[in-house]
């Protein structure tokens, strides 16, 4: 059905979905009391059926979860994947689920906004329901408005982020109205005006444009929200926050829909080509035997061409695609008769696998071939492309350009386009065809490149889909879509070919002469070595005065965008793929400085193996750059799981791949550019960036040809002052000599390969016949050379220094402008000379794009967060590629379980959920077991100190137990991050803090006796460092191989994933065993040879194993050779060598560059660029992706091509700069989470002088990129700020903030003194004296000037100084920072310096209030009733059929007896929900004792010390005063923390509070101490969790000396003494409660474990007593004295319920007397007692639910077997037994009923009287009315329940023998079920016509009928609550509404009335407070809204004129073009 059907036909859906079997047709679940039971059986059944298993999972849903157990092993963290959320809420309810999900967070450090957002999009309404209405809504209006109005949108294109408008209105927001009708109630206003509406948003369609939709939106925020939210104003606004949000967003999407629609329109011919390619190929490839057959033939031979008419070259193109080691163990495995073995057939499944794709290419490149083709032509014009077709050699067509030909002959000329050869045809004699060529490849190219741009610049805000829904680009985009992808050599061919003649393009192009000059163009001429911006306003003509001096210059369209690109890795690779075509378009030159060199180990110059994650923008340019070589590595062939490289994630949009495979892949794109001369790739560049000078320099020994420096000589060579630039022409090299130059008995240096090294020998002889050479060395550790002359080794003379050393350098002038015909002068320098100078490379008409990274302690860095220990480890070889992966074959068989199975595993990799968190406890046990019991961990560091006397491997046990004895560590489960590829295994984790300084110190330690032989050797402390390094680095392997034998141990891998992965081994082992004892894919070497490394391929029961080496060559070895294992990390490029990055671990935090970029040249206008790394870094604990990077070099590539199109430099500064700020900031937000302070794996953090340095450097920036000074701090950006500088609570503090005005001040100043103390200038100590007394005159007289007097006053004191601009940036920078503070305050004041809605603003749930029979605990009643119905029921039915036997009548099986097997059957069923959910009931009660406890109790501590009068006071203790005792808990816990984060202890504290100790109770002692903390410790501190620590002992002590400030209050001898006496009962009182409490984790969803003595038995006798427990209330009957206190504090035997009632009694008696109100306390206290009470009630209903269960299937039981053998004694046997059980728990159940019945018979009847009271005072009498019939026909209901209940509780007791009544018993019990059934049928009748009837404002009419009862319960708990300036007023505001909304409700229980969903309606409109004084307002809750961002415009997409603003909605940029045109190219 449709869900408008479901709304309109509401109450009789939702009323069939209660019978049982049909309860489908009902509506979802609310939030209110789910159902624990199928939680529970599925957590029964994980136990029973096995863990990890697939089987297991699909039952049961989820892996283990256990989220109250705190020592879990190990756990998935994705909501959406282990369920978590819904778990804690059927564990213990909604309120304490939602409660425990956010402490979840928190500790795992999972950014919950972001979460939300994503599970909305796969799952709406669990997430509603899961998270709160209003958090997950107000988490969407804020994503919404974020995309909307952020800079540049998404960050990272993340599909589950992008917006849909069309989706989310017709399938999201439906789902979302269904879920708050179910949380509401249902009404007859959702039937006649919620359906409608709900069906038009279902029938939504784009095609009538998008003012329908606004239509739409009116409607809802006009007509629909009020009602449909109840009236509740938080969900009004949340709800209408998101709706705006939709609302505005659709002008933006039709603005970006056209410029897509431009797009489109420009490569139409493209998408029209490529859909017939799709389409008219034919896709079938020959079957797999064919296939199969071809292969195995070319592993025999390469060149057999019997390959079953398959192309050899195909397969040999699909061979080349395994891993050459895997390559070459396919050749040698099927030459060596082994092709059956289980690797061959692996590896031949891979290869056809791939051999399919590669066929299906050759077919796409013959269609683009054969369509290329044109009609003959009859001539040929010049610089024209034709196809040429040679029938006898095919090998050659192809498109050619005509170049000329010989006049009047036969003879043409052609070039070919892709290699540029030119050659003569001669047409009179080859049988050579001309056709017209037709641009096939080239349209799919333009089309493909349009997809790009789409990503790129419009996939920011809106999902791609998104646009599909416009009919007008429907079907282009799907077919866009679909050509993207398609891949073959000839597309990537034509990219190469059209980016070569761009090039020759710009070459012939760029240079215009003055004749040919447009008016209404922009050029640029070249005068003084730099490009001029001409604007030509007329054609200038020869007689113009400025034509000859126009035509003596160069003029060009485009100034030359040459760019230098320094760095090779993946953000440097992706710009110089990227920014190509920009480059080239210019006639510019791009260079590659690549600090590696390809040649040194064979090109395997990649060994980085951490896995990284890349989003949509490098998905779509590696896609289009790279072609064939992008679907090679990312996209999935038939036949794979999952594409064997990289990873791909689909519903997010991501991709994952190896830093080394993404470097190898994007280098070989590279080199094809390198290869066509598009680009230049240096290796070994040796080029450094001086951030000081802002050069780019070299080393004279990394100097390459081509290379521009510049050098102090003119261009003659004379040497000068200046700078001229010169070019490197020749590096010449020492040349080994050859054999004709070698002479006998001659010494000479000779290169020896392996030893990479020259060693001397001497030529002893030649033989001359032979042509042999014999050479006698003369070191005696070589031996000597005989060689033939053409086999000589590289030969030098004697005392060459090296191989192949460069010899001299020859530089080359530029030429001289005065004299083009002079040649250039050239000057040559012996390298010896020049190798160590330091050369400037003259980048004055160049671009600089640096990516190298971030340099270790960099000084031009912003470390913006504060840092978290952190480590990797890489694992590799054939444990990975085999054994997980099956060398790439997919990983489902052909079977239907295995179809099934490959659509419900989420992943389909083996680790499952890439994030997961693991014991960190358990991971100290097993360093310890390994390093106690392994031999091999015990040699490992053994062998560390061998050469020392002291046996330190013992140290090494000792240490690692210390360490393990340190536990529970302050982290107790570390988030890991699990990543694989097809051969990679990868995790990342954060480590605990307790490991990284114990491993510090234990390395210091152990190598202690090292230090003490120091020689004194210059290298010794070098040396030192190393073995350090080292030591620590086996610390480091100890603790991941203990983490993956801890991840083993969890149920966290895919379904059957833990049996794929393999034992791994970090380490190599030192134990030599018999090769037979491993097992297959295990990585070893020979005991005799170590040197190389094998792996097992195969293991036959008898005979040789088969292995192979790092090569891929075979070998068989007998299985008894002595062996040792060897360890399974990532290897160098050699596959020996251990990778020197696969194991590390390092300090993590988030920094950026100072600069985005930085001007070269202003006035030529280039610049130095930072990218990647170098920009900004994320850390890969939260984001380990390269988004930044793409989105730098995506931002460079705009700005180069705005240059194209002669964009003014200083705009495309400011538009490069804005956005890369933004990206910057995004960068830190996505790794530390948005909520600063309560989510995420780094918080804000840094020194104030640290942050003027950044912020000086950015106001630098902004001034040369024309930018707002005043706005140089975007919001985000003063978010993070301000986290960081002010901590919440202080914002308002007057002390606090002008001490932190003051030193930020005093920061800047001191900065302004550094800056003019590196300025070097003669009169520098001067003006810093000048500087320095002025200022401290100015801060002597008026110390309290403003911004701009103070720094003006400085400024006039140093005039004419030169230093105007130091001095403007000082002020700039205070100017800042103040509206940092200025932000802060305002936040606080909106309430919105937490972000997240759920941890401030989401409203309690129904089951958040702790009462007597509370609203949940009224189902039990109605199950319990049921129960004890349905068995007497039972039970009559079978005293019937006994009956009927006993007259004689028929043996065979009775229908009674029938019915009575079912009825008993059925009650079970009952029982197990009322178990279940009653433990839930239970453990939330539980919990609440629990919460008192930990976080109340003090708090109604000191509120009851403030009641004690001043004497009393005085006497006590001050280890008993309760605000000494909780600022000693305080002062303890930053102590503690502070040691944590620094090492060390803070004394200056510890000092100071005990200096407060001695006078603790004096207000100004108090007050000093209060000032220490504010301008000294919190402002100095750093870290946010210290600085949080020092703000709550500040609130603390402030609220003392407020208390201590306050008049006392008037006291009588009675009051004084009871108030006494109260306290020190009530301080003894935890003493009572602590052992009373049940903190243990929950088993099976519902049980908690828990001591014997909380037993349920024990709980039930406990109830009872308390019942007869006589408790003293009344006022004589309380302590008077602390020593009466003691005493009646100290009787055990008095139940906790009754000592909490009694000390309620009392403190409400003190607080009467003493005239000041405790409300709050007492408020506290009664929901303790109730919870206490409530509890054991519980345990009476759990208990006799087991009865019954357990009863009900004994019963069963015997009356089947009754009615098998009705003569079985056994069968009557077990048939009484279940009788008597029933009649002895008959009374406990019937009292249950009656007294949980009966509580709410009496909750009606007050009830009756309150609202009868009411009625007549109401505004809205109607509602009144309406909910009093509903009373009435609730009451007439629990009575005919409390009748039936009794009735069967009394047929029950009658069954058993000693009653004899059983005859009665039949009809008593035939009667209840009757009176069940007519109850069961009013019920129906209140909830689906009578309250189905109320107005859906239900809260709204109730809460103002009542509206002077709740103004003065408010008033009472205003006076009762204290308020301050640390909490903002709303969260204060919150706390007072919400005790003012649970007095009311328990003083008028609506709960009984109304149910939990309407009853939760009037609970949640109060707790937003009353209409009149609502705290809840907008700015409350726009806590995200982006709108106010002062330069940003969110009207830009109104104006008129095309604009680009190159994805930053709004910002204005003068950019009179947009990329569409440039796409035109």
């Amino acid at each position: 059905w449709h869900i408008h059907s479901w709304l309109r036909w509401n109450r009789w859906y939702d009323g069939f979905g209660q019978i049982p079997i049909i309860g489908f047709t009902g509506f979802p679940a609310s939030e209110n009391f789910p159902s624990t039971r199928n939680h529970a059986v599925a957590s029964f059944f994980r136990v029973v059926l096995g863990r990890g298993s697939w089987l297991t999972r699909t039952l049961t849903g989820f892996e283990e979860l256990t989220t109250f157990d705190d020592n879990f092993v190990a756990q998935n963290l994705a909501a959406e994947s282990n369920g978590f959320e819904t778990a804690n809420r059927n564990q213990v309810g909604t309120y304490y689920g939602r409660q425990n999900t956010n402490k979840f967070r928190m500790h795992h450090r999972l950014p919950a906004d972001e979460s939300i957002v994503r599970t909305f999009m796969s799952s709406p309404s669990s997430t509603l329901v899961n998270n709160g209405i209003e958090h997950v809504l107000l988490c969407l209006g804020k994503h919404w408005n974020n995309m909307i109005y952020q800079f540049s949108g998404n960050f990272a294109h993340q599909r589950m982020e992008q917006l849909n408008p069309f989706l989310v209105l017709r399938f999201h927001m439906v789902v979302t109205i269904v879920t708050i009708v179910s949380l509401r109630g249902l009404s007859q206003w959702d039937a006649k005006v919620l359906a409608p509406f709900v069906k038009k948003l279902q029938l939504l369609k784009a095609d009538v444009g998008l003012d329908s939709i606004r239509i739409l939106l009116q409607e809802m925020k006009g007509d629909i929200i009020g009602n449909l939210c109840g009236g509740v104003e938080s969900k009004v606004y949340a709800l209408t926050t998101w709706v705006d949000a939709i609302e505005d967003s659709l002008v933006h999407f039709e603005n970006e829909a056209s410029a897509i629609a431009s797009i489109v329109n420009t490569c139409r011919d493209g998408i029209e080509l490529a859909l017939d390619l799709i389409t008219e190929i034919s896709w079938d490839v020959p079957n797999q035997s064919n296939l199969r057959f071809a292969i195995e033939n070319i592993c025999v031979d390469q060149h057999s061409m019997n390959t079953n008419g398959i192309s050899r070259h195909t397969v040999l193109r699909a061979m080349n695609l395994l891993s050459p080691k895997d390559k070459r163990t396919l050749i040698e495995l099927k030459n060596g008769g082994m092709i059956n073995s289980e690797p061959a057939q692996l590896l031949v499944g891979r290869v056809i696998t791939l051999l399919n794709r590669e066929l299906r290419r050759d077919t796409m490149n013959d269609w683009i071939s054969k369509n290329s083709m044109g009609a003959p032509v009859d001539g040929v014009q010049l610089g024209e492309v034709y196809w040429l077709q040679w029938d006898r050699n095919p090998t050659r067509n192809g498109s050619y350009v005509f170049e000329g030909q010989v006049t009047g002959g036969s003879l043409l000329q052609f070039r070919h386009r892709m290699t540029g050869n030119t050659f003569w045809v001669d047409i009179a004699e080859e049988e050579l065809r001309i056709l017209q060529y037709i641009a096939v490849a080239e349209s799919i190219v333009y089309a493909q490149k349009a997809f790009m741009q789409i990503e790129l610049d419009h996939g920011k805000r809106f999902s791609y889909f998104a646009f599909m829904e416009l009919p007008d680009l429907q079907r282009d985009l799907r077919n866009l879509q679909v050509i993207s992808q398609a891949q073959c050599s000839a597309l990537d061919d034509t990219k190469l070919i059209l980016l070569k003649e761009a090039k020759e393009v710009a070459a012939r192009n760029i240079d215009v002469d003055v004749s040919n000059m447009k008016p209404g163009k922009t050029y640029y001429i070249y005068e003084n070595s730099q490009y001029i911006k001409y604007e030509c306003t007329r054609k200038v003509m020869e007689n113009d005065s400025e034509y000859e001096t126009l035509s003596q210059k160069r003029i060009v369209k485009v100034p030359p965008q040459n760019l230098i690109i320094v760095g090779g890795g993946p953000c440097g690779l992706l710009s110089t793929l990227h920014c190509a075509e920009n480059v080239v378009s210019s006639n510019g030159q791009l260079r590659l400085y690549e600090s590696r060199d390809a040649f040194i180990q064979g090109g395997a110059t990649f060994e980085r193996a951490q896995i990284i994650r890349l989003d949509a923008r490098w998905i779509a340019m590696l896609r289009y750059h790279l072609g064939t070589i992008y679907e090679d590595v990312y996209i999935p062939s038939s036949g794979e799981t999952d594409s064997h490289y990289g990873n791909t994630l689909p519903t997010q949009g991501f991709v994952e791949i190896t830093i080394k495979d993404l470097e190898a892949m994007m280098h070989l794109g590279v080199s094809k550019l390198d290869s066509m001369g598009l680009v230049d790739h240096v290796t070994k560049s040796g080029a450094q960036y001086n951030y000081k000078t802002n050069e780019l320099k070299k080393k004279g020994s990394a100097l390459k040809e081509n290379d521009l420096v510049l050098l102090k000589y003119d261009y003659s060579g004379n040497v000068v002052e200046e700078d001229y630039s010169w070019r490197v022409v020749a590096v010449n090299t020492v040349e080994p000599l050859n054999a004709n130059q070698v002479e006998v008995g001659t010494k000479y240096s000779i290169w020896v390969p392996k030893k990479r090294k020259l060693y001397p020998y001497t030529l002893v002889g030649v033989n001359v016949v032979l042509g042999s050479y014999q050479f006698r060395s003369i070191d005696d550790d070589m031996d000597d050379i005989i060689c033939e002359n053409f086999e000589l080794p590289s030969v030098y003379p004697y005392g060459t220094k090296g191989h192949s050393i460069t010899e001299d350098i020859t530089f080359e002038a530029l030429r001289d402008g005065s004299d083009v015909t002079k040649e250039p002068h050239r000057m040559t320098f012996p390298f010896s000379v020049i190798s160590d100078n330091s050369y400037v490379i003259d980048t004055s008409h160049t671009h600089v794009f640096e990516a190298i990274g971030k340099q270790h302690n960099s000084p031009v860095h912003f470390s913006a967060t504060t840092y978290e220990p952190y480590g990797v480890c890489c694992i590799t070889g054939m444990k990975v590629s085999m054994v997980m992966h099956r060398f790439g074959n997919r990983r489902w068989n052909n079977g239907i379980l295995d179809d099934i199975r490959s659509h419900t595993d989420q992943n389909t990799r083996i680790v499952g959920d890439f994030t997961k968190s693991i014991n960190s406890k358990l991971i100290a046990e097993i360093m310890h077991e390994l390093i106690t019991t392994n031999p091999d961990w015990k040699q490992h560091f053994k062998n560390f100190f061998e050469d020392l006397s002291i046996p330190q491997e013992f140290l090494v046990m000792k240490a690692v137990e210390q360490y393990k004895d340190m536990a529970p560590f302050r982290r107790t489960h570390l988030q890991v991050r699990f990543f694989e590829t097809g051969d990679n295994y990868y995790l990342g984790m954060e480590f605990t803090r307790e490991y990284d300084f114990w491993k510090n110190q234990v390395v210091e330690e152990l190598t202690s006796p090292i230090v003490i032989k120091n020689d004194g050797s210059p290298s010794f402390e070098k040396r030192m460092r190393r073995f350090k390094g080292s030591v620590s680095h086996a610390f480091d392997c100890l603790w991941f191989e203990a983490a993956l034998e801890t991840v083993k141990r969890g149920d966290v891998y895919n379904p059957g994933g833990h049996t794929k992965i393999p034992s791994l081994y970090i380490i190599d082992s030192y134990q030599d065993v018999k090769l037979e004892s491993l097992p297959v894919a295990e990585t070893f070497c020979l005991s005799i040879d170590k040197s190389e490394r094998y792996e097992i391929l195969e293991k036959p029961m008898f005979g040789q194993v088969l292995v192979r080496n790092v090569e891929g060559v075979l070998s068989k070895l007998d299985r008894n050779i002595m062996v040792r294992r060897g360890g399974n990390l990532s290897r160098g490029p050699d596959g020996n060598t251990q990778s020197k990055v696969a194991l590390a671990t390092f300090p993590v935090g988030h920094y950026v560059n100072f600069r985005t970029m930085r001007v070269s040249n202003k006035e030529r206008g280039y610049v130095f660029a930072f990218g990647g790394d170098e920009q900004a870094t994320p850390h890969f604990m939260r984001y380990s992706g390269l988004t930044g990077a793409a989105i730098n070099s995506m931002l460079f590539n705009n700005f180069l091509m705005d240059a194209l199109q002669s964009v003014d430099f200083v705009v495309r500064f400011n538009l490069y700069s804005k956005e890369t700020n933004w990206s910057n900031g995004e960068v830190v937000q996505r790794g530390t989470g948005a909520n600063y302070g309560k989510d995420g794996f780094l918080r804000p953090g840094f020194t104030i002088e640290h942050g003027i340095d950044y912020l000086h450097s950015k106001v630098i920036e902004y001034e040369e990129s024309n930018q707002d000074l005043d706005e140089v701090l975007s919001r985000d950006w003063k978010i993070k700020f301000a986290a960081s500088m002010i901590p919440r609570g202080l914002e308002l503090n007057e002390v606090f903030i002008s001490s932190l005005q003051v030193l930020i001040r005093n920061t800047i100043f001191m900065k302004l003194i550094s800056e003019v103390k590196s300025e070097t200038t003669k009169d520098n100590d001067a003006l810093i004296e000048r500087l320095t007394t002025t200022r401290e005159l100015i801060m002597i007289e008026n110390p309290d000037l403003g911004i701009e007097e103070h720094w003006d006053a400085i400024a006039d004191a140093v005039t004419n100084s030169g230093l105007e601009s130091n001095i403007l940036y000082a002020k700039k920078c205070e100017h800042n920072l103040d509206q940092v503070i200025t932000f802060a305050q305002q936040l606080y004041r909106d309430n919105a310096r937490i972000s997240s809605q759920g941890y401030v603003n989401q409203p309690k749930s129904v089951d958040s209030i702790i009462d007597s029979f509370a609203v949940e605990a009224q189902n039990f009643a109605n199950s319990l009733n049921q129960s004890a119905t349905l068995l007497a029921a039972s039970v009559a039915l079978r005293l019937l059929d006994n009956e009927d036997s006993a007259d004689g009548g028929d043996n065979d099986v009775s229908a009674s007896t029938i019915y009575s097997a079912v009825l008993a059957g059925i009650s079970p069923l009952i029982a197990v929900g009322t178990i279940t959910n009653a433990s839930r009931y239970k453990n939330r009660n539980e919990i609440a004792r629990e919460e008192f406890m930990d976080t109340k109790y003090t708090r109604v501590l000191l509120d009851v010390y403030k009641l004690v009068d001043a004497e009393g006071r005085a006497n006590i203790m001050l280890a008993e005063n309760p605000f000494f005792i909780e600022a000693n808990s305080m002062v303890d816990t930053y102590l503690s923390n502070y040691r944590y984060y620094y090492n060390k202890r803070n004394t200056d504290l510890m000092v100071a509070f005990d200096s407060l100790k001695r006078k603790f109770m004096n207000r100004s002692a108090i007050e000093e101490f209060n000032d220490q903390l504010l301008k000294k410790f919190i402002l100095n501190e750093v870290s946010s969790y210290l600085q949080e620590d020092l703000v709550k002992l500040y609130e603390l002590m402030s609220e003392l000396a407020m208390f201590l400030k306050s008049p006392s209050c008037r006291y009588d001898d009675t009051s004084s003494g009871v108030s006494r006496g109260l306290y020190r009962r009530l301080f003894l009182f935890k003493n009572r409660l602590n052992p009373t409490l049940q903190r243990g984790p929950i088993k099976f969803g519902f049980f908690k474990m828990r001591k014997m003595r909380h037993a349920h038995l024990f709980a039930c006798f406990q109830y009872f007593y308390y019942v007869l427990y006589c408790q003293r209330t009344g006022d004589n009957s309380f302590p008077i004295s602390e020593e009466q206190a003691t005493r009646v504090s100290n009787n055990s035997m008095k139940p906790i319920a009754a000592e909490t009632a009694e000390i309620i009694a009392q403190l409400q008696f003190v607080s009467d007397q003493v005239g000041v109100p405790s409300a709050r306390a007492i408020q506290d206290l009664r929901t303790l007692q109730y919870a206490t009470v409530e509890s054991h009630v519980t345990s009476l209903i759990i208990t006799s639910g087991w009865i019954t269960f357990f009863s009900g299937i004994v019963f069963t039981a015997g009356n089947i077997c009754l009615s098998i053998d009705d003569s079985n004694d056994v069968c009557e046997g077990i048939d009484d037994g279940a009788m008597w059980s029933l009649g002895i728990t008959a009374p406990i159940a019937a009292y249950l009923v009656i007294l949980l019945l009966g509580r709410k018979m009496g909750h009606l009847i007050s009830l009756h009287g309150s609202m009868r009271r009411k009625a007549s005072t109401s505004d809205n009498p109607r509602a009144i009315r309406k909910s009093l019939g509903i009373l009435a026909t609730q009451q007439f209901a629990t009575v005919l329940r409390i009748v039936a209940s009794l009735g069967a509780a009394f047929s029950l007791i009658c069954t058993l023998d000693p009653i004899g009544m059983g005859d009665k018993a039949e009809l008593v019990a035939l009667g209840s079920l009757a009176l069940q059934i007519l109850s069961t049928t009013f019920l129906f009748l209140i909830e689906y016509s009578m309250r189905w009837n109320l107005d859906p404002k239900l809260g709204e009419y109730v809460c103002e009928s009542y509206k002077d009862d709740i103004e003065d319960i408010k008033d009472i708990y205003s006076r009762s609550i204290p308020r301050n300036n640390i909490k903002t007023q709303q969260i204060q505001d919150k706390t007072l509404w919400e005790y003012v909304t649970r007095e009311f409700l328990h003083h008028n229980r609506f709960d009984t009335l109304f149910s939990a969903n309407r009853f939760g309606n009037i609970m949640q409109y109060l707790q937003s407070g009353l209409a009149k004084d609502r705290y809840v307002e907008h700015n409350h809750f726009a806590t995200a809204s982006v709108r106010n961002l002062g330069a940003f415009d969110k009207d830009a997409y109104s104006r008129e004129g095309k604009t680009r603003t190159s994805g930053q909605t709004g910002f204005k940029s003068p950019v009179v073009s947009t990329r569409v045109e440039f796409l035109q190219l």
